[in-house]
């Protein structure tokens, strides 16, 4: 029994010797799979963390809502503004303060955008059951350059234009009388 145990004893010992290299070589293999299945993971993760991050922030419809709704809520605006009790009616427009000839400068002080604005144009029109009763034009001068690139169809990228209409059902203030009516308006914003 001594002499057994002596022998595995020996045996073992002798493994370990001759196993030194063959050791060696093995974890070296293992540890080129091991940094291979993490270069893989690392790649994985950032991938997965990049497709997730946006780095471009679109903001048109969220500018041209704000400007549709400054022009309703504005004083000066196109809203009918009852002076006696110093309430305004977003969704009521005056035909006579519409019809004005200074809808325009009243609508560039009321919706200011520096002395030259190179950020918003638009195209407010005015409609009841017989028709167009006014088209108003906030901006004139980039309107029309802009209208243009529009119909070019030209609006991808810095330079190029984006344009967005919307339509609301109002009611139209005429002499103490309201009828229905339909405000087109049109905004076009440049891309950059």
């Amino acid at each position: 029994m001594k002499l057994q145990l002596r022998l595995i004893k020996e045996l073992r010992i002798t493994m370990k010797r001759m196993n030194k290299k063959g050791n060696l070589v093995f974890n070296t293999l293992m540890w080129i799979f091991k940094i291979f299945f993490v270069v893989i993971v690392l790649f994985t993760l950032v991938f997965l963390i990049r497709s997730f991050i946006s780095t471009e922030l679109d903001i048109f419809n969220a500018e041209a809502d704000i400007f549709i709704q400054r022009l309703f809520m504005s004083r000066n605006g196109i809203s009918f503004y009852d002076e006696n009790i110093g309430r305004l009616y977003p969704g009521v427009i005056d035909k006579n303060s519409f019809l004005l000839s200074n809808i325009e400068d009243r609508l560039n002080y009321s919706i200011y955008y520096g002395i030259e604005n190179k950020r918003i144009a638009a195209n407010i029109t005015l409609m009841d059951s017989q028709g167009t009763i006014r088209s108003v034009i906030y901006n004139p001068d980039y309107y029309d350059r802009w209208k243009m690139l529009v119909k070019a169809l030209w609006i991808r990228g810095p330079g190029g234009v984006r344009p967005k209409t919307k339509e609301f059902n109002v009611l139209i203030r005429e002499e103490g009388s309201f009828k229905p009516g339909i405000l087109k308006i049109e905004v076009i914003i440049p891309n950059s």
